[in-house]
């Protein structure tokens, strides 16, 4: 979560993907890739995805499709 708030606080993309979020085209218009940042967010946020649902797996010793049901009354 550190790696992460450095990212988006002190980086470039960070930086992009803040001004992208607030306003696409006043951001496209200074000269940012718009598209190319929207692209870099979902690849970071699939990663981070597939990172948590892998240390789940790993925590919960298996993993499929009904791994996270709640059973009512328990």
């Amino acid at each position: 979560m550190v790696l992460v708030h450095a990212l988006i606080r002190y980086s470039k993309l960070g930086k992009a993907m803040r001004a992208t979020a607030a306003n696409r085209n006043l951001a496209r218009n200074c000269g940012i890739r718009t598209g190319r940042v929207v692209m870099l967010t979902w690849l970071i946020s699939g990663a981070l995805c597939g990172l948590a649902g892998a240390t789940f797996a790993m925590n919960s010793g298996t993993f499929g499709a009904t791994s996270t049901d709640v059973v009512p009354g328990d």
